[in-house]
This record gives structure tokens, C-alpha cells and sequence, in this order.
């Protein structure tokens, strides 16, 4: 997730590793992956939420450059990821999906 700031993007991550003993089942059910899509995305949206928080006027905190998330994004792509979820509109500073595109040769599905 990400937000454009007067000082540049704001970004939210956040993940969730899921382990099952069976997964097997799961690719059966058609819904699972946008499930957990939905909740890491609001898990994402409290993160922003706290570095919103944090850069706020008088706090006097830093947050996590938005080029470290681009990054890693790319690098996910790479290792396989697919990209189930994210937000921060087209005119986005920090381009959440266009990261994980260039990480794919373009592609994000």
C-alpha cells in the first residue's frame, strides 16, 4: 500500500507465511487466495497507517524508504511470488505493481 506525502510516498507492507501439513486442497478451493490476499492487504493498510503516524508533524521518526519496498518487490517477483493484492492508485509515486512487473519481465499475473 502506499500514499503520496508532500515528502515523498509512504508505504505499508506486510506478510503472512502460511503452513500447512496438506496443502493440497487448498488449490481446490477457488477463494482461499483472495482470503488471504484480504488480509494481508488490511495488515498492509495498518502498517501505512503507523508510518503515517510516524512522519506525522512533531514526531521526528523515519520510515522505510519507499525505493527499499520497490526493491524488494522486484526481488520477490523474481524468486516466483505472484502479486495477489495492492493498492495506491495510478498516480502513485511508489509503483507498488510496476515494481513487481519489472521483476517479471513486465507481467504481473
Amino acid at each position: 500500500m502506499s500514499i503520496d506525502t508532500a515528502i515523498g510516498p509512504v508505504v505499508g507492507t506486510a506478510s503472512l507465511k502460511v503452513s500447512l501439513p496438506s496443502p493440497g486442497f487448498l488449490s481446490d478451493l477457488l477463494f482461499v487466495t483472495a482470503e488471504i490476499g484480504d488480509f494481508v492487504e488490511g495488515m498492509a493498510f495498518d502498517n501505512l497507517l503507523d508510518n503515517i503516524r510516524l512522519i506525522a508533524p512533531g514526531a521526528g521518526h523515519v520510515v522505510t524508504h519507499a525505493d527499499e519496498r520497490l526493491t524488494e518487490l522486484r526481488s520477490l517477483a523474481q524468486q516466483g511470488f505472484k502479486f495477489v493484492l495492492g493498492g495506491g492508485g495510478s498516480t502513485a509515486k511508489a509503483n507498488l505493481m510496476g515494481a513487481f512487473g519489472e521483476g517479471r519481465d513486465g507481467k504481473i499475473f
